[in-house]
């Protein structure tokens, strides 16, 4: 019972941080939303920086398991890489533009992300990297393509990524179909780059 109320309160509480800012929220307006008291909130969260990141690190989570999700389904579906790679990343960063361009809120829940989240964000895109790789590795040996330019299936996977971000932090938030039209021409230039057919 205390896992699932822990997770009404993150996921409550990113509602109101996308409606309100990170400023705006109280624990106590979460603990409302969640019909807990104000001494039952502080029993899982010792301020509003910590329900931040703990919320944020949620979001992160969720988005790399969709990303794990939409890798195997596009695997199974025998789709060409770069297209693989185009829905594993929009699967991972699409909810978090969503997000933004839901919330008149953007750039203090950027900033305040920056603040607070660096860390658990640099572990998940260490995750992501992982799971990029796999897949291009995957590709290469049922396809005998090769790597160019010396690279490694981390680089090129770490360059993928960051690709990605460069697009994301491109393009306004108010704008994911935006994001998502120029994230897969992104990937596929980058993967074809990196990649040589047999």
């Amino acid at each position: 019972m205390a896992k699932n109320t822990r997770q009404r309160i993150l996921d409550s509480a990113l509602a109101l941080f996308g409606r309100h800012g990170v400023s705006g929220v109280s624990l106590e307006m979460v603990a409302a939303e969640v019909a807990l008291t104000r001494q039952a909130i502080y029993r899982y969260f010792k301020d509003r920086d910590s329900l931040f990141v703990e919320a944020v690190q949620s979001l992160h989570a969720q988005a790399l398991e969709a990303a794990e999700v939409a890798a195997l389904a596009a695997t199974k579906a025998g789709r060409p890489l770069d297209v693989t790679l185009a829905d594993v990343l929009e699967a991972r960063f699409a909810p978090f533009v969503e997000r933004l361009e839901q919330s008149g809120h953007a750039d203090e829940l950027l900033a305040e992300n920056a603040r607070l989240v660096g860390e658990v964000a640099s572990d998940y895109q260490e995750r992501l990297v992982s799971l990029v790789a796999r897949l291009i590795v995957l590709h290469r040996q049922s396809t005998g393509a090769q790597l160019r330019h010396g690279l490694t299936d981390d680089d090129l996977a770490h360059y993928l990524i960051q690709a990605v971000l460069g697009v994301k932090a491109a393009t306004s938030p108010r704008q994911p179909a935006a994001f998502r039209r120029k994230m897969r021409i992104m990937v596929a230039i980058v993967t074809r780059g990196g990649l040589a057919d047999p």
